[in-house]
């Protein structure tokens, strides 16, 4: 069973490296994806405020994918730096989590969204009807 989650993780977070990429690359791929994703019980706005954020979600994953083969199998042998790494990898995943929600909501940071979706609004912007939600 173990195998099997560590396969998932390792997986999951290929997929999401390579879909970064593509999302980072073109706008024709955001917006097919934005048009598969619409089928989840969220409105269009919050579809496209999360794969906006797909970045540091990837980051998330990628660290997760990389902590828990740590923890697992590290655990016999863990010292102090494996201990530290693997730790520090987890708070990694929430801070990659916590990005895109910040993108989601609020449209920031900019360097997490893909230059072509920079002048988009976050959807807290957009439910309040307000261009900027620091002067509206």
């Amino acid at each position: 069973m173990t195998i099997l989650i560590l396969v998932y993780l390792e997986s999951a977070a290929l997929f999401c490296c390579w879909r970064s990429y593509r999302l980072w690359r073109s706008r024709e791929y955001f917006e097919r994806v934005i048009k598969q994703m619409l089928v989840i019980p969220f409105g269009n706005d919050v579809c496209r405020g999360l794969l906006r954020g797909w970045l540091p979600f990837t980051l998330g994953v990628t660290a997760l994918a990389v902590s828990v083969p740590m923890l697992l199998f590290g655990t016999a042998r863990m010292n102090g730096p494996i201990l530290l790494a693997a730790i520090s990898l987890v708070g990694v995943t929430a801070v990659g989590v916590f990005l895109q929600l910040t993108v989601t909501w609020f449209s920031r940071p900019k360097w997490c969204i893909p230059p072509y979706l920079r002048q988009e609004q976050g959807v807290w912007a957009e439910r309040r009807g307000s261009k900027d939600i620091r002067h509206g």
